[in-house]
């Protein structure tokens, strides 16, 4: 048979058998606001002004609570896809039960003491580069900028 000449099957919604994943209950885009100076994460369904979760993320800090943020939007998501006939109410109780879990442990803590340790790690290599290496004066110029970079970053990581 001619390759231009073989026809492909039609399918549309109706001859086709395949799972349809979009969701039942559809949602707005997340929310967030900050009370008392703490951030929350808002999850509303699309069209509703009263079927709302609000999740307290615990933090202060703009960076890990848009951090945190992320992680249970991804579980949403991924519950969502999993779950396409998941009810408002089954949803929330999956963010609520997945927002303890995830905010109870510090795992912002324990990676900015990976980045810190990554850091003074660095710092300490090009301490060690300039007394034992011999250098050019353009490479120790570098290197000397790298450890005022690395000195100028310890900070905000430490």
């Amino acid at each position: 048979m001619n390759i231009l000449a073989e026809h492909r099957p039609v399918t549309s919604s109706v001859t086709s058998f395949a799972i349809h994943l979009r969701p039942t209950t559809r949602l707005a885009k997340l929310y967030h606001y900050r009370r008392n100076g703490i951030y929350y994460l808002r999850l509303r369904e699309t069209g509703s002004t009263t079927r709302s979760a609000s999740v307290s993320l615990k933090t202060t800090d703009r960076r890990a609570a848009m951090d945190a943020s992320l992680r249970l939007a991804e579980t949403i998501k991924a519950f969502h896809l999993d779950h396409p006939k998941a009810t408002f109410s089954e949803l929330k109780e999956h963010l609520l039960w997945m927002a303890e879990n995830l905010l109870s442990t510090a795992h912002e803590v324990h990676s900015l003491r990976d980045w810190g340790d990554l850091y003074e790690d660095v710092k300490t290599n090009l301490a060690e580069i300039v007394a034992t290496m011999p250098l050019s004066v353009d490479q120790h110029e570098h290197v000397m900028n790298a450890k005022q970079m690395m000195n100028a970053e310890s900070p905000r990581i430490l």
